[in-house]
């Protein structure tokens, strides 16, 4: 190749001249394949996300709802013997594959004295009734404490633990009792 023969540099000045028109179907052509790659991976990324949800343990086998307008706690007495009554309601869903049983049930903060837990079945609520897998209840509480705990008409807000007949505990955050004096 001769450098100074403009035969030469003809095909190369040709290129340059031409650089919008290849820049421009470069970027024509990048476009149409990541469209195409974003739009035909979506029915394959719904597929994934459907087997990896069913092979996936749910890491909270048991969601719970509180009902706030329903759970409150008071003053109790018994004899000369000042407690605190605290009493919650929640609607309780069993995400996992097989049934629950709440045997227990207790404050994070607090040692009842006495703790009632009840479940509601097909027709009335009962400490043994069971959360069927893939079903939602509804379930109550009531904690008696003596001595007292609570004074005054603040709010009791405590962690509610809950065990269940596998002796897995589910942990309810912050549960806000109401003040529902005599």
């Amino acid at each position: 190749m001769t450098w100074f023969d403009p035969d030469a540099w003809k095909l190369p000045a040709d290129l340059i001249d031409n650089w919008k028109t290849i820049a421009g179907g470069v970027v024509a052509i990048g476009g149409a394949v990541g469209s195409l790659a974003k739009w035909g991976m979506t029915p394959l990324w719904w597929v994934w996300a459907r087997v990896k949800r069913e092979r996936v343990k749910p890491n909270r086998p048991l969601r719970f709802v509180y009902n706030e307008l329903q759970s409150h706690w008071g003053p109790r007495r018994v004899g000369d013997k000042q407690g605190t009554s605290a009493f919650g309601r929640w609607h309780v869903t069993n995400m996992s594959d097989r049934d629950v049983v709440l045997l227990r049930a207790r404050l994070a903060s607090h040692q009842a004295k006495l703790t009632r837990i009840f479940t509601l079945g097909p027709v009335e609520f009962d400490s043994m009734n069971l959360i069927p897998a893939h079903e939602m209840t509804e379930v109550i509480v009531d904690f008696t404490f003596f001595p007292a705990i609570r004074d005054g008409r603040e709010p009791l807000i405590a962690d509610v633990v809950f065990t269940d007949n596998y002796e897995e505990e589910h942990r309810v955050p912050s549960v806000r009792f109401h003040y529902m004096g005599p």
